[in-house]
């Protein structure tokens, strides 16, 4: 197959036979060498003619080669994946097909965990940041998790090495910039840490602020902890509840599992819960106003308004008046 990879070999060989026919003819005189000379130079016509029509490995390998370097300097990813491997097109197109009909509730969900990128040498925190936002641009349509914020790029700014504020650059331009449908979110409970610039529109669209949860909301948060720790039990058995105002999820999750724990009812196991709305009261308050008329509203819709919220004291001490009960506090 060596003579069809190139016209060369069929030429040099043809040469030589002519060459050496020619010398011959010269030597003898016999005519009969003139009609091989001819059928020689017939042969290697035939030859040179054939040789481009006949696509072996070697040429399909450098033909692929070419054409993939043509598509890499036109960035034409699709073409490059069709080159470098000819199912890609049809996966990708299977696989957009089964995103468009997932249910976005089962959509992927990554958490992007900023401590675990911080690197000892120098570059590696960066190198990882944008091996993390490459993966999440792959995955897309996804979710990208971002849990206390403030807390994971704590230092931007002051750091003496400057390793948090290029990650935090690097993390600003992916969110103004990138295109895929990657949906982010993060969390954070002091905005005042974090940069205007952060939480502008075209990086964070929508800032949110998630107050205490009213009556209705705590009503719906008991059902979904109660089984969880035994304590659903016979629907006509139902335990009485504690004055659960101006607790959070995590509060009511928490006297249940002392309600289990212990062997107490609810009410009993309420002493021992002491609810956030107590211990940082001066702290929630003052985000509670930072957060009125500049952040939005997550339970009622519209921005964030102290007005909306009945004072708390009002409530216990009414809630006190009737019950005179300190373990309903």
């Amino acid at each position: 197959m060596i003579f069809l990879e190139s016209p060369w070999p069929i030429l040099v060989i043809g040469l030589a036979a002519e060459a050496i026919l020619a010398v011959i003819l010269a030597r003898t005189g016999r005519g009969v060498l003139l009609a091989a000379m001819a059928a020689v130079a017939v042969t290697v016509g035939i030859g040179l003619l054939v040789e481009p029509l006949v696509v072996t490995d070697r040429k399909l390998v450098a033909h692929s080669i070419d054409a993939a370097a043509a598509a890499l300097e036109a960035n034409d990813l699709p073409r490059l994946l069709e080159l470098l491997a000819p199912d890609a097109t049809e996966t990708r197109q299977a696989a957009a097909r089964r995103d468009a009909a997932t249910p976005a509730a089962l959509r992927k969900t990554l958490t992007l965990d900023v401590g675990s990128l911080m690197g000892s040498l120098v570059g590696q925190t960066e190198q990882a940041i944008r091996s993390a936002l490459r993966i999440a641009d792959a995955m897309a349509p996804c979710v990208l998790f971002i849990d206390e914020v403030e807390k994971a790029l704590a230092g931007q700014g002051s750091d003496l090495s400057g390793v948090t504020t290029r990650l935090f650059g690097t993390l600003l331009t992916w969110l103004a910039d990138h295109r895929t449908p990657v949906y982010t979110i993060g969390t954070s409970n002091d905005l005042s840490k974090l940069p205007s610039a952060f939480t502008r529109a075209g990086r964070f669209n929508s800032t949110w602020f998630f107050d205490y949860p009213d009556q209705e909301q705590r009503a719906k948060i008991w059902p979904l902890y109660l089984p969880l720790y035994g304590l659903g039990g016979d629907p006509g058995h139902t335990q009485e509840k504690p004055d659960d105002d101006r607790w959070t999820g995590a509060e009511i999750r928490q006297c249940c599992a002392e309600a289990a724990l212990q062997g107490i009812p609810l009410v009993e196991a309420a002493q021992y819960v002491i609810p956030v709305a107590v211990s940082g009261a001066a702290e929630n308050e003052a985000m509670r106003q930072q957060a009125a008329g500049k952040y939005l509203d997550a339970c009622r819709g519209g921005t964030f308004s102290l007005s909306a919220q009945r004072p708390a004291e009002q409530r216990r001490a009414i809630k006190r008046a009737v019950t005179g009960d300190p373990s309903r506090n």
